[in-house]
Protein backbone atom coordinates (compact mmCIF):
# COMPACT_ATOMS: atom_id res chain seq x y z
CA UNK A 1 0.00 0.00 0.00
CA UNK A 2 1.50 3.51 -1.05
CA UNK A 3 1.78 6.01 2.31
CA UNK A 4 3.17 9.17 2.84
CA UNK A 5 6.27 7.29 4.57
CA UNK A 6 6.97 5.70 0.78
CA UNK A 7 6.54 9.12 -1.06
CA UNK A 8 8.42 11.50 1.28
CA UNK A 9 10.81 9.53 3.63
CA UNK A 10 12.43 6.47 1.55
CA UNK A 11 14.79 7.65 -1.00
CA UNK A 12 14.28 6.94 -4.47
CA UNK A 13 16.63 3.87 -4.41
CA UNK A 14 14.56 2.35 -1.74
CA UNK A 15 11.14 3.24 -3.83
CA UNK A 16 13.06 1.51 -6.50
CA UNK A 17 13.52 -1.67 -4.70
CA UNK A 18 9.36 -1.63 -3.41
CA UNK A 19 7.28 -0.23 -6.12
CA UNK A 20 9.01 1.36 -9.54
CA UNK A 21 6.16 1.52 -11.08
CA UNK A 22 3.98 3.45 -8.95
CA UNK A 23 7.16 5.53 -7.63
CA UNK A 24 7.81 6.51 -11.59
CA UNK A 25 4.04 6.70 -12.95
CA UNK A 26 1.83 7.70 -9.45
CA UNK A 27 -0.84 6.35 -11.22
CA UNK A 28 -3.41 4.24 -8.57
CA UNK A 29 -3.57 1.02 -10.97
CA UNK A 30 -0.28 0.90 -9.64
CA UNK A 31 -0.60 1.03 -6.09
CA UNK A 32 -0.24 -2.74 -5.72
CA UNK A 33 2.34 -3.43 -8.25
CA UNK A 34 5.10 -6.05 -7.56
CA UNK A 35 8.66 -4.73 -7.74
CA UNK A 36 10.01 -7.36 -9.87
CA UNK A 37 9.20 -6.83 -13.70
CA UNK A 38 8.28 -10.16 -14.62
CA UNK A 39 5.00 -9.37 -12.79
CA UNK A 40 3.73 -6.45 -14.31
CA UNK A 41 1.07 -6.90 -16.96
CA UNK A 42 0.93 -6.38 -20.57
CA UNK A 43 -1.46 -4.14 -19.58
CA UNK A 44 0.79 -1.84 -16.93
CA UNK A 45 3.53 -1.68 -19.36
CA UNK A 46 1.81 -0.34 -22.40
CA UNK A 47 0.14 2.16 -20.25
CA UNK A 48 3.87 3.04 -18.99
CA UNK A 49 5.60 3.18 -22.02
CA UNK A 50 2.79 4.91 -23.87
CA UNK A 51 3.23 8.02 -21.24
CA UNK A 52 6.71 7.89 -22.29
CA UNK A 53 6.03 8.20 -26.27
CA UNK A 54 3.29 11.12 -25.54
CA UNK A 55 5.98 13.14 -23.34
CA UNK A 56 8.19 12.55 -26.19
CA UNK A 57 6.22 13.74 -28.62
CA UNK A 58 4.38 16.64 -26.88
CA UNK A 59 7.41 18.51 -25.13
CA UNK A 60 10.54 16.99 -26.47
CA UNK A 61 10.70 16.15 -30.29
CA UNK A 62 10.17 19.43 -31.28
CA UNK A 63 12.70 21.35 -30.17
CA UNK A 64 14.83 18.19 -30.44
CA UNK A 65 14.54 18.44 -34.44
CA UNK A 66 15.46 22.44 -34.28
CA UNK A 67 18.95 21.27 -33.32
CA UNK A 68 19.31 19.75 -36.82
CA UNK A 69 21.88 17.53 -36.15
CA UNK A 70 22.31 13.57 -37.44
CA UNK A 71 20.58 11.52 -35.17
CA UNK A 72 22.45 8.54 -35.27
CA UNK A 73 25.69 10.57 -34.08
CA UNK A 74 24.61 12.81 -31.80
CA UNK A 75 24.17 12.35 -28.34
CA UNK A 76 20.81 12.54 -26.13
CA UNK A 77 21.24 12.38 -22.60
CA UNK A 78 17.86 11.75 -19.88
CA UNK A 79 18.94 12.89 -16.46
CA UNK A 80 16.46 10.64 -14.19
CA UNK A 81 16.18 8.03 -16.50
CA UNK A 82 14.43 5.44 -14.50
CA UNK A 83 13.34 2.76 -16.22
CA UNK A 84 13.50 3.79 -19.96
CA UNK A 85 9.95 5.00 -20.54
CA UNK A 86 10.86 7.59 -22.45
CA UNK A 87 14.47 6.81 -23.45
CA UNK A 88 12.40 3.65 -25.04
CA UNK A 89 10.72 6.69 -27.52
CA UNK A 90 14.39 8.64 -28.48
CA UNK A 91 15.47 5.49 -29.29
CA UNK A 92 12.78 4.44 -31.76
CA UNK A 93 13.30 7.61 -33.60
CA UNK A 94 16.35 6.83 -34.21
CA UNK A 95 18.38 8.93 -32.21
CA UNK A 96 21.44 7.60 -30.39
CA UNK A 97 21.05 8.47 -26.54
CA UNK A 98 22.19 7.81 -23.01
CA UNK A 99 20.23 7.53 -19.77
CA UNK A 100 21.65 8.60 -15.63
CA UNK A 101 19.55 7.72 -12.96
CA UNK A 102 20.22 7.67 -9.27
CA UNK A 103 18.85 4.40 -8.59
CA UNK A 104 20.81 1.07 -9.75
CA UNK A 105 17.50 -1.04 -9.24
CA UNK A 106 16.16 1.29 -11.96
CA UNK A 107 19.16 0.89 -14.15
CA UNK A 108 18.68 -2.41 -13.78
CA UNK A 109 14.88 -2.40 -15.02
CA UNK A 110 16.00 -0.24 -17.92
CA UNK A 111 18.18 -2.53 -19.34
CA UNK A 112 16.05 -5.41 -18.91
CA UNK A 113 12.90 -3.45 -20.45
CA UNK A 114 14.73 -1.39 -23.29
CA UNK A 115 17.67 -3.23 -23.86
CA UNK A 116 18.25 -1.32 -27.25
CA UNK A 117 19.58 1.57 -24.74
CA UNK A 118 22.87 0.04 -23.41
CA UNK A 119 24.53 3.56 -22.61
CA UNK A 120 23.29 4.14 -19.22
CA UNK A 121 25.25 5.53 -16.21
CA UNK A 122 24.71 5.73 -12.17
CA UNK A 123 25.17 8.99 -10.59
CA UNK A 124 28.46 9.28 -8.64
CA UNK A 125 27.96 9.59 -4.72
CA UNK A 126 29.03 13.25 -5.10
CA UNK A 127 25.88 13.44 -7.60
CA UNK A 128 28.39 14.06 -10.41
CA UNK A 129 27.21 12.35 -13.77
CA UNK A 130 30.15 10.11 -15.74
CA UNK A 131 30.16 11.47 -18.85
CA UNK A 132 32.78 13.98 -19.89
CA UNK A 133 32.23 17.61 -20.32
CA UNK A 134 30.34 19.00 -23.57
CA UNK A 135 29.80 15.15 -24.76
CA UNK A 136 26.03 16.01 -26.07
CA UNK A 137 23.73 17.82 -28.16
CA UNK A 138 20.69 17.65 -26.31
CA UNK A 139 20.17 16.98 -22.49
CA UNK A 140 16.61 16.80 -21.23
CA UNK A 141 14.46 15.71 -17.57
CA UNK A 142 11.62 15.39 -16.72
CA UNK A 143 9.91 14.77 -13.18
CA UNK A 144 13.34 14.75 -11.23
CA UNK A 145 13.95 18.08 -10.09
CA UNK A 146 11.28 18.18 -8.43
CA UNK A 147 12.29 15.27 -6.10
CA UNK A 148 15.93 16.32 -4.79
CA UNK A 149 15.08 17.82 -1.34
CA UNK A 150 18.44 19.41 -0.60
CA UNK A 151 18.96 23.11 -2.19
CA UNK A 152 22.52 22.37 -3.09
CA UNK A 153 21.31 18.86 -5.09
CA UNK A 154 19.29 20.93 -6.92
CA UNK A 155 22.00 23.52 -8.04
CA UNK A 156 24.42 20.71 -8.56
CA UNK A 157 21.77 18.47 -11.13
CA UNK A 158 21.16 21.32 -12.95
CA UNK A 159 24.89 22.02 -13.42
CA UNK A 160 26.20 19.06 -14.17
CA UNK A 161 22.98 19.01 -16.63
CA UNK A 162 24.99 21.88 -18.64
CA UNK A 163 28.04 20.68 -18.17
CA UNK A 164 27.35 17.97 -20.75
CA UNK A 165 26.08 20.21 -23.57
CA UNK A 166 28.13 20.58 -26.32
CA UNK A 167 28.24 24.68 -27.12
CA UNK A 168 25.02 25.44 -29.14
CA UNK A 169 23.16 22.70 -27.71
CA UNK A 170 19.83 22.36 -25.88
CA UNK A 171 18.69 21.81 -22.51
CA UNK A 172 15.04 20.83 -21.65
CA UNK A 173 14.29 20.68 -18.38
CA UNK A 174 10.99 20.07 -16.66
CA UNK A 175 10.42 21.61 -13.17
CA UNK A 176 7.28 22.86 -10.54
CA UNK A 177 7.67 26.22 -9.56
CA UNK A 178 6.73 25.66 -6.35
CA UNK A 179 6.54 29.60 -5.04
CA UNK A 180 3.31 30.15 -7.67
CA UNK A 181 -0.14 30.47 -6.77
CA UNK A 182 -1.58 27.32 -8.51
CA UNK A 183 -3.11 28.34 -12.12
CA UNK A 184 -1.18 31.68 -12.07
CA UNK A 185 1.74 32.43 -14.45
CA UNK A 186 5.61 32.92 -13.80
CA UNK A 187 5.67 36.12 -12.57
CA UNK A 188 4.16 38.53 -9.60
CA UNK A 189 5.02 39.14 -6.00
CA UNK A 190 5.64 35.53 -5.11
CA UNK A 191 8.84 34.18 -3.74
CA UNK A 192 10.27 31.23 -2.48
CA UNK A 193 13.57 31.53 -0.14
CA UNK A 194 15.24 28.31 0.07
CA UNK A 195 17.63 26.82 2.80
CA UNK A 196 19.54 23.80 2.25
CA UNK A 197 16.75 21.52 3.48
CA UNK A 198 13.22 23.86 4.02
CA UNK A 199 12.26 26.73 2.25
CA UNK A 200 9.61 29.99 3.42
CA UNK A 201 7.23 29.94 0.60
CA UNK A 202 4.60 33.16 0.07
CA UNK A 203 2.01 32.79 -2.21
CA UNK A 204 -1.13 34.77 -2.52
CA UNK A 205 -4.48 33.46 -1.41
CA UNK A 206 -8.11 34.13 -3.93
CA UNK A 207 -10.37 33.94 -1.21
CA UNK A 208 -13.19 35.19 -3.46
CA UNK A 209 -12.53 31.74 -5.37
CA UNK A 210 -12.41 29.83 -2.40
CA UNK A 211 -15.22 30.63 -0.62
CA UNK A 212 -17.64 32.48 -3.71
CA UNK A 213 -16.66 35.65 -1.81
CA UNK A 214 -17.27 39.06 -4.51
CA UNK A 215 -14.92 39.78 -7.09
CA UNK A 216 -13.61 43.41 -5.11
CA UNK A 217 -12.63 40.94 -2.25
CA UNK A 218 -8.21 41.34 -2.15
CA UNK A 219 -6.01 38.67 -2.68
CA UNK A 220 -4.30 37.20 0.85
CA UNK A 221 -0.29 36.30 1.31
CA UNK A 222 0.30 33.23 2.82
CA UNK A 223 3.47 32.55 4.61
CA UNK A 224 4.81 28.61 4.51
CA UNK A 225 7.14 27.09 6.07
CA UNK A 226 7.84 23.87 3.49
CA UNK A 227 10.01 20.88 4.23
CA UNK A 228 11.90 19.44 1.36
CA UNK A 229 11.23 15.63 1.20
CA UNK A 230 12.12 13.06 -1.45
CA UNK A 231 8.67 13.56 -3.44
CA UNK A 232 8.29 17.55 -2.63
CA UNK A 233 11.34 18.66 -3.58
CA UNK A 234 12.80 22.08 -3.22
CA UNK A 235 10.01 25.26 -4.50
CA UNK A 236 11.45 27.04 -6.96
CA UNK A 237 11.45 29.98 -8.51
CA UNK A 238 11.91 30.38 -12.30
CA UNK A 239 13.89 33.30 -11.47
CA UNK A 240 16.31 30.46 -9.44
CA UNK A 241 16.24 28.59 -12.45
CA UNK A 242 17.24 31.16 -14.99
CA UNK A 243 19.98 32.17 -12.88
CA UNK A 244 21.28 28.86 -12.44
CA UNK A 245 21.10 28.10 -15.93
CA UNK A 246 23.48 31.15 -16.60
CA UNK A 247 25.67 29.84 -14.06
CA UNK A 248 26.51 26.82 -16.37
CA UNK A 249 26.58 28.82 -19.35
CA UNK A 250 23.02 28.03 -20.47
CA UNK A 251 20.65 30.89 -22.00
CA UNK A 252 16.93 30.56 -21.24
CA UNK A 253 15.15 30.82 -24.40
CA UNK A 254 11.70 30.49 -23.13
CA UNK A 255 9.21 28.57 -21.20
CA UNK A 256 6.10 26.29 -21.61
CA UNK A 257 3.31 24.94 -19.16
CA UNK A 258 1.80 21.66 -19.07
CA UNK A 259 -1.76 22.51 -20.26
CA UNK A 260 -2.80 19.61 -17.76
CA UNK A 261 -0.99 21.32 -14.98
CA UNK A 262 -1.62 24.72 -15.29
CA UNK A 263 1.90 26.65 -14.26
CA UNK A 264 2.48 24.03 -11.39
CA UNK A 265 4.05 22.47 -14.27
CA UNK A 266 7.03 24.34 -16.53
CA UNK A 267 9.19 23.03 -19.09
CA UNK A 268 12.43 25.36 -20.08
CA UNK A 269 14.22 25.32 -22.91
CA UNK A 270 18.10 26.43 -22.83
CA UNK A 271 20.70 27.09 -25.16
CA UNK A 272 24.06 26.25 -23.90
CA UNK A 273 26.70 29.30 -25.37
CA UNK A 274 28.76 29.10 -28.11
CA UNK A 275 32.43 29.22 -27.40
Amino acid sequence: MISRDFTERLTWEEKARRNPLWAVMSVDEFATADADPASWTAEQLALFFDKGRSLFEIFLRPSLERTRVDPRTALVVEYGSGMGRILRAVREAGYRCAGVDISETMLTHSRRLVPEVSELHLLRPDGGIPLPDACAEYVYSYAVVQHISRTSQVRHAVLEMCRLLKPGGLLRLQFQPGSMPFGSPPRGNSRALNAEESSLVFRWVQLQKRWSLPAWVPRVPVVRLYRHTHWGGVPLRWQTMRNLLRTGGVRLLGMERDPAAEWNSVWLLGKKDLA
